[in-house]
């Protein structure tokens, strides 16, 4: 079980012809608290982005601080 925390984050849309087409985003957390086999990143912070890749789809990357 792994708890978190996002205490920052921005988001960006992408524009074409004046509606949305896209969005990315980013941003910076904690894990507040951590079991069993990820007991190790208890209290350690992350830095995430987020990127659209398509329609309702999106890729997530997480990295650890």
């Amino acid at each position: 079980v792994l708890v978190y925390r996002t205490d920052e984050g921005t988001t960006t849309l992408k524009m074409a012809d004046g509606k949305v087409v896209g969005a990315a985003s980013s941003g910076r957390g904690v894990y507040r608290s951590a079991y069993g086999s990820v007991a190790e990143f208890a209290g350690k912070s992350y830095s995430y982005k987020t990127m659209a890749t398509g329609l309702n789809q999106f890729v997530i990357e997480v990295t650890d601080d």
